[in-house]
């Protein structure tokens, strides 16, 4: 008896596990639907970028463009970005937690959308960070059911936009644009200023003589002090590890940190295995 009782349960365990995993995934599906509308609206006229069209801008950032191959080839209107081996912390007082993670930048107007897929105390955990049109959201959802947070305000607006702007020269299109001033503060330092939709944030390019993106730094982005109380820190985006990517270089590692009173905190790190330009869906 005790033994078809012990079945019976593990029986219902295997079943409900099948159905959470199996389910259709809401977030996901908002994910799919917003990347779509994104990528429709993206607003580009095709170009090949030439020499003429970087004279303006402050020489660290043109050394980058060289440095990456972009010279010559289209000026994409948006792209896309997905990481291996990628890992965040949710919180500072937290293990780090394996992510698959995807991302896609639009050039005009300014947007973008990440999506991650992870696994949370052995419960399926997928997250969506959003910024469009001024907005930002970061949403996450437990168990594709249960809402564990669903961020709208001033500050998940001005963060979102100064992520973006971090990412500029990985989408080299977005340094061409009128929202966006550069002032160059020395020979591999760049301050970059970017506004949209009545938001204005600001950062610095670090860039090697050899051309390469060293880190972006920034005090304009929000942290959640853990009582969901939003606080600014310094933020830094580190890359590295550059390599061959269909004709272009791009970096291979991406670690993005909060400097803190008490030190250092690392919490988001990956390997960028690709970045696909001028995507039309979200395949």
């Amino acid at each position: 008896m005790l033994l078809k009782i012990l079945l019976l349960v593990i029986s219902i365990l295997v079943t409900v596990c099948l159905y959470i995993y199996c389910k259709p995934s809401p977030i996901q599906a908002l994910y799919k639907a917003e990347t779509a509308r994104i990528l429709k609206t993206s607003d580009l006229q095709p170009k090949i970028l030439r020499e003429a069209d970087i004279a303006t801008l402050p020489e660290p950032v043109r050394r980058y463009l060289h440095f990456c191959g972009m010279i010559g080839k289209p000026i994409p209107a948006n792209c896309r970005m997905r990481y291996s081996n990628a890992k965040i912390k949710l919180r500072p007082d937290k293990d780090f937690m394996q992510i698959t993670y995807e991302q896609y930048n639009s050039v005009m107007p300014p947007a973008r959308i990440a999506f991650i897929d992870a696994s949370f105390l052995g419960m399926p955990f997928q997250g969506r960070d959003l910024y469009r049109e001024g907005k930002g959201n970061m949403k996450g959802m437990l168990l594709k059911s249960f809402t564990l947070f669903d961020v709208k305000n001033e500050e998940i607006n001005h963060s979102g936009l100064v992520t973006f702007l971090s990412e500029a020269l990985f989408l080299p299109s977005v340094c061409l644009q009128p929202y966006i001033t550069w002032e160059q503060i020395d020979d591999s330092h760049v301050l970059a200023r970017i506004d949209d939709n009545g938001i204005t944030v600001q950062g610095v390019f670090t860039i090697s003589d050899k051309g390469e993106m060293i880190s972006f730094d920034t005090g304009d982005r929000y942290m959640d002090d853990g009582n969901g109380v939003p606080v600014k820190y310094p933020w830094r985006a580190a890359v590295g590890e550059y390599r061959d990517y269909n004709g272009r270089k791009i970096p291979g590692s991406v670690t993005a940190e909060w400097k803190l009173p008490a030190g250092r905190l690392i919490y988001f790190s990956g390997n960028l295995e690709s970045i696909d330009y001028d995507c039309s869906n979200t395949k």
